[in-house]
């Protein structure tokens, strides 16, 4: 009687283990989230996110997921020529962005020679400026020299006078 206790337990055992390794080995899905990124996953049923599988091993659902991902990330464009159409717009836009560094380096370029010209006119009244006040100190000079011969010759003469 024990040894048939211990057979029926025995039995159940191994039907409980059987049941739950048959039910505990899951199978590999390759599923697609909403930002288009493919991956495998372990999964025991299909989700709505699966696009391929199940497999058994992991290294047949890796090789769908190449292919499948491969082929569901090659959309088709919704409007023929847009992307053309956004090209050339960012042609354009770059084109638009040369042509303001080109205006930004002539504005750059025209106010440094109005400053050079500026500086270089500041210059010439300087030095206009320093002649005429060499010039003038010139004349001054000669005057003050010719009052002071007119002074000498006046005592010069007022002492001719005397000695008569």
């Amino acid at each position: 009687m024990e040894s048939k206790r211990a057979l029926v337990l025995l039995l159940a055992v191994a039907f409980a283990f059987v049941i739950s390794v048959s039910l505990a080995s899951a199978d590999y899905v390759v599923l697609k989230d909403k930002n288009g990124h493919c991956r495998v996953i372990e999964s025991t049923h299909k989700t709505p996110k699966t696009i391929a599988g199940p497999f058994k091993t992991k290294e047949e659902a890796v090789s769908a997921k190449e292919k499948e991902c491969a082929t569901a990330g090659a959309t088709k464009e919704k409007e023929p020529g847009l992307l053309d159409k956004i090209k050339e717009k960012a042609q354009d836009k770059e084109k638009a962005k040369q042509e303001l560094k080109e205006k930004a380096e002539k504005a750059k370029q025209e106010l440094k020679d109005k400053q050079e010209k500026a500086k270089q006119e500041a210059n010439e009244k300087a030095e206009k400026a320093k002649q005429t006040l060499k010039e003038k100190a010139e004349k001054a000079k000669q005057a003050a020299e010719e009052k002071a011969k007119q002074k000498a010759k006046e005592k010069e003469e007022k002492a001719k006078e005397k000695a008569k």
